[in-house]
């Protein structure tokens, strides 16, 4: 999340990076830990959708230096989508 996120936001998420410290596809697109939920209440929990929704952003959204970047680049992903 390149350090843009409020901290009380980015303490919830772990870059799955820093889990296993291994190269891999997941670690050079910057995806998210997934948590594992016991319930289908726990699969809607937004520790579990945000890091999903993240995960299925381009590596050029995710990547952004800056907010403003970010917000042009997501808004490009998002239109290009529908």
């Amino acid at each position: 999340m390149n350090n843009l996120a409020p901290l009380y936001i980015s303490d919830i998420f772990e870059d799955i990076e820093l889990r296993h410290g291994v190269n891999t596809r997941s670690t050079a697109r910057h995806d998210l830990v997934i948590p594992r939920s016991r319930t289908v209440a726990g699969e809607s929990a937004f520790a579990v959708r945000a890091p999903v929704s993240w995960n299925r952003l381009a590596r050029d959204v995710k990547s952004a230096e800056t907010l403003e970047s970010f917000k042009l680049a997501l808004l490009a992903f998002i239109t290009m989508s529908e």
